[in-house]
């Protein structure tokens, strides 16, 4: 075993955080040289990781009326790049840019506004600028528009095939599926099962998994197609290898039953709780497998390391040992979990710029472990850990945004601008 002194411990750690830092900003540095234009080099910033090089370089150019550059503001803030993602001041810029006639912006405006996302939720106001949009030709937009109209906020099946058909014949495959089972449907068109056949055998073939698994059931029923057991679980098997669980699902009901494979009750109880394996929505079944995440400045915690080699240091305000001491009590060190005192000080070294305690903070708020169950509080804390520069964080804040509503998580972005340094926007 590695001996140390307490004081010997943190100070390691504190030596490969700080030479991590000295690293960044050398190849920070390299990112204001000047290539072919301001946008590129705003470009070249964000892809460096130089975030508000590239802002201080959009701004101006945003402010005097450049679309792209309110276009790439937009998207700097709703995906959340080096700041804490807002969809409300992603909306202000997307707004700009749709305004000077810009197609992608209108169609990111028109999904805000249709899901109440940064701005109060507008169903004409979001299939306006979606058809704005979907009007310029973009088959990208042209099927977000049909699906807006296929059981989204403005139902109308017929103009929902219309669309799906324009951007099937720009050869997007998204709308080639999903025409496909409208005419199964004949949800909109009159019912067709051999065109419906046709166009999801297109879709399927292409490994479109949605499609794939509806030509298996067309198969396994014999619709528009004799009956093919063995054809229908190729299909299965395809849309299941890409992790649809739909398709786990009746792949397993046909080794249940030997349709089409060697009946096989082992197989069929491992597809069966593959496909069943999301559990729920909600934030909490979102993040129930995710472990917590560690500072990646940070040399590999020893697996044998007890509270006691960082409380003194934590307790002297130092950050690195704040979120060390929260990660063994979180359950990484020999002892049981103390979730109440990982909280305690994750909280201190989030509050101390430490973006792996704050994404930490934010997984116990989803769980409801040393603090309150809270989305919300959740939510704010990773988002903020992804603006900090946690790629790792970013994933587990968009999982968890999906499961919250519309009302939920602009109040925690709105949470999260107020406790993010404040910045001109």
């Amino acid at each position: 075993m590695d001996i140390r002194k307490p004081g010997e411990e943190v100070k390691r750690y504190r030596l490969i955080i700080a030479l991590f830092c000295f690293a960044v900003a050398g190849f920070a540095s390299q990112s204001g040289q000047v290539i072919a234009g301001p946008l590129e080099d705003a470009a070249q910033a964000i892809e460096s990781g130089n975030v508000p090089v590239a802002m201080g370089i959009l701004r101006p150019l945003a402010e005097s009326g450049s679309a792209e550059a309110q276009l790439q503001l937009a998207y700097i803030h709703r995906n959340g790049l080096g700041v804490p993602q807002d969809f409300g001041t992603a909306a202000k810029w997307f707004a700009a840019a749709a305004d000077a006639g810009n197609a992608e912006a209108q169609n990111a405006l028109g999904r805000l506004f249709a899901a109440g996302l940064g701005v109060n939720k507008d169903a004409e106001a979001g299939l306006a600028w979606l058809t704005k949009a979907a009007e310029q030709g973009n088959a990208e937009h042209q099927f977000d528009l049909a699906a807006y109209h296929d059981g989204g906020g403005k139902p109308d099946p017929i103009a929902a095939a219309e669309w799906y058909q324009k951007a099937h014949e720009q050869g997007y495959v998204d709308a080639t599926a999903s025409l496909g089972l409208l005419y199964y449907q004949g949800n909109g068109v009159d019912k067709d099962l051999q065109k419906a056949l046709e166009l999801l055998t297109l879709a399927a073939e292409k490994g479109h998994a949605r499609a794939q698994n509806n030509v298996g059931l067309m198969y396994v029923k014999g619709e528009g197609v004799p009956q093919n057991h063995e054809t229908a679980a190729k299909w299965f098997a395809a849309a299941a290898k890409q992790g649809l669980a739909k398709a786990m699902t009746n792949l397993g009901v046909m080794y249940d039953n030997g349709f089409g494979v060697p009946q096989d009750d082992d197989k069929a109880i491992e597809l069966y709780r593959l496909g069943g394996r999301s559990g729920g929505t909600s934030a909490t079944a979102t993040v129930e497998g995710a472990g917590y995440l560690y500072d990646p400045r940070l040399a590999k915690l020893n697996p044998e390391v007890t509270p006691d080699v960082f409380v003194s240091a934590a307790k002297q305000g130092d950050p690195v040992a704040m979120f060390l001491l929260g990660y063994v009590y979180a359950g990484a060190g020999k002892q049981p979990p103390n979730y109440l005192q990982a909280a305690t000080w994750f909280q201190r070294a989030a509050e101390r710029g430490m973006p792996a305690a704050m994404a930490n903070l934010g997984l116990l708020y989803v769980r409801g472990l040393g603090v309150p169950q809270d989305y919300v509080y959740g939510y704010m804390w990773i988002n903020l850990a992804a603006a900090a520069g946690l790629n790792e964080a970013a994933h587990v804040r968009d999982a968890v945004a999906a499961s919250l509503s519309s009302s939920q998580l602009n109040e925690a972005q709105e949470l999260a601008m107020q406790q993010w340094p404040q910045i001109e926007n």
